[in-house]
């Protein structure tokens, strides 16, 4: 092997860290090949080891109710199988070599060492909250007459988030934005540049078909950490179903989960929907310009919206990802269960 293959830098996760000691942990791990369709990892088998990519393409598929999917297809520069080893839990899904390549191999002892080392902890953090967020079970949210399934919105969510914005109706995309037109790709990429902390967002799915329906959001502010800005996107066809109220319950669950207080949001004047979900909170509004009004609303009272068995459901399916976080993911970390994304720069969703 050349020394080039075991160059730190070569690693995305890695890249940032302190490189004589990187190289020092890099040059302990195993170097492995895989042949095509060989297994690499098996979902369901104790997680003992993780791997850095080397060479080659690697497919991450997981298995439900007998029905195989594809996750992704990695090749050199990424890690693999670090999240099962932190959890010291069985593997979540099933690694099959694409094209022959090869890993580096390390265990658990190596893998601390590699997070602890300066320059990788925040990398690693920002890795591995994503990761939990993509493997959250959906959680079922009665409304005023149905039911829909919330889970953290991921990257891998970007095609379907794309779509949902190009079907609003203009009057709804005037409600988010307001201003007329579908946002820039800079805005979306901002929309879903996520840390789980302090800007998170749920993606609502129809049980039935899996299809995205709605968005809701919060981003702490800077200036008061225990305040975050709140927003919500409804499919057009779903306004008027009890969504929002329901949206707002679940959003106040995460924000307690994350030491958020109270909740704001900016609404147009004219948004009778929206102003009336608020106001079952205790909504004071003012005036912030024309045709805008603002409130400030506890957390407390927007969590009771959910009844108690969704908000410990909902609270249990975002507590790993704020553990994994907060803890800096070291050794000293129980097996649970920043870097601060940029905030979005649009006014707030007003659909409900």
């Amino acid at each position: 092997m050349s020394v080039m293959s075991r160059d730190p830098s070569r690693f995305d996760v890695l890249s940032e860290g302190d490189e004589e000691q990187l190289c020092s942990i890099v040059a302990s791990l195993e170097q492995r090949k895989y042949a095509e369709e060989e297994v690499l990892f098996t979902q369901g088998d104790g997680a003992t080891t993780f791997a850095l990519v080397n060479g080659g393409q690697f497919e991450i598929v997981r298995t439900d109710d007998a029905v195989q999917r594809s996750w992704a297809l990695v090749g050199p520069g990424s890690i693999l199988g670090e999240m099962g080893v932190l959890r010291q839990r069985p593997r979540v899904a099933t690694v099959i070599c694409r094209q022959p390549g090869e890993v580096l191999l390390g265990d658990r002892t190596q893998l601390v060492a590699l997070i602890e080392t300066p320059g990788v902890l925040d990398r690693m953090q920002l890795l591995i909250t994503t990761r939990l967020a993509e493997d959250t079970e959906p959680v079922l949210v009665a409304t005023r007459d149905s039911a829909f399934a919330f889970r953290p919105l991921v990257p891998r969510d970007r095609d379907a988030f794309v779509a949902g914005l190009k079907a609003l109706s203009n009057r709804s995309l005037y409600r988010r934005f307001f201003t007329g037109g579908q946002p820039s790709d800079r805005i979306v990429d901002r929309l879903l540049a996520l840390d789980y902390i302090d800007h998170f967002a749920w993606a609502v799915m129809s049980p039935d078909s899996g299809q995205g329906v709605a968005v809701a959001r919060y981003n702490r502010e800077r200036s008061d950490r225990t305040i975050a800005e709140v927003a919500f996107a409804v499919a057009d066809e779903l306004h008027g179903r009890g969504l929002g109220t329901a949206m707002l319950g679940a959003l106040a669950v995460a924000a307690r989960t994350a030491g958020i207080t109270r909740l704001r949001a900016e609404v147009l004047t004219d948004n009778a929907a929206m102003r009336a979900v608020l106001d079952k909170v205790g909504a004071i509004w003012e005036p912030v310009e024309p045709g805008v009004v603002e409130t400030l609303v506890d957390v407390a009272a927007c969590d009771r919206l959910v009844d108690g068995a969704t908000a410990a459901a909902l609270g249990e399916s975002v507590t790993k990802i704020f553990t994994a976080t907060n803890l800096g993911l070291t050794s000293s970390a129980p097996s649970p269960d920043n870097s601060t994304a940029p905030h979005p720069v649009t006014r707030h969703e007003t659909s409900t």
